[in-house]
């Protein structure tokens, strides 16, 4: 997990409530007129996200075949601070063994509503963007949130 970055993990069962995230000082941020919340990438990185829902993607074989092939499952999972400007992280994902356990990977660019910008301000533009989003998302411990909430929501 990247340095100073923080994860918060709530679901059904947690009985937190949504509270405002105030030590990273995102409710300073204002929304830009064209969506994007505008911030550096160390901002961003100080700023605890919440797993807000994950699903799986309903991709039933079309043809049934008439020998063992390999199965794919593929989700999306949503990832949100809990302060006011909302920030949103989304991405898709799919289950692969690894070392005897089956977690999910990402997979696609994530969607957000982010635009980091650098020490002068400045937007780094849409592809920067999405590479550190990607970078800061792949640090992260989802897999086991993911797979622990699919878990619960589909029944194991």
């Amino acid at each position: 997990m990247p340095k100073g970055a923080k994860v918060l993990i709530m679901n059904r069962s947690t009985n937190q409530s949504w509270k405002q995230d105030s030590s990273a000082g995102i409710n300073m941020l204002p929304v830009s007129i064209d969506g994007y919340i505008r911030l550096s990438f160390a901002k961003l990185q100080a700023i605890s996200l919440v797993h807000l829902i994950s699903g799986l993607d309903g991709n039933p074989p079309t043809v049934t075949p008439s020998a063992a092939i390999a199965t794919e499952i593929t989700g999306y999972t949503e990832w949100v601070n809990t302060s006011i400007p909302t920030i949103t992280i989304g991405w898709d994902w799919q289950m692969n063994a690894v070392h005897n356990h089956i977690l999910p990977r990402r997979i696609n660019e994530p969607r957000s509503n982010i635009m980091l910008i650098d020490s002068t301000g400045r937007d780094i533009g849409p592809m920067k963007t999405m590479i550190m989003l990607e970078a800061l998302i792949d640090e992260l411990d989802w897999p086991i949130v993911v797979r622990n909430h699919i878990d619960i929501r589909y029944g194991k």
